[in-house]
């Protein structure tokens, strides 16, 4: 049987979801799941089975890629330009 997700949602519980039905729901990261065999409301980016649904988070920047910073005024060097 396919685990099912219950969503805290706007003041009130919806569901019971599977991981599909909670990826046309659109979750959010930050709604609050509970699942079966939890004894608390848990952050659904944080639930191991539904992660895959938020993967379109931007990554960590590329220590390359982060902009130059003044270290004692602590400004981005282009702004002091």
């Amino acid at each position: 049987m396919e685990e099912k997700f219950i969503v805290y949602y706007a003041g009130d519980r919806k569901g019971p979801f599977t991981i599909k039905e909670l990826k046309q729901f659109k979750i959010q990261r930050y709604d609050l799941i509970w699942q079966e065999n939890t004894s608390t409301w848990i952050e659904a980016h944080k639930v191991e089975a539904l992660k895959s649904l938020f993967d379109d988070f931007l990554p960590a920047p590329r220590k390359e890629n982060l902009p130059e910073v003044d270290k004692k005024s602590n400004v981005q060097q282009s702004q002091c330009r």
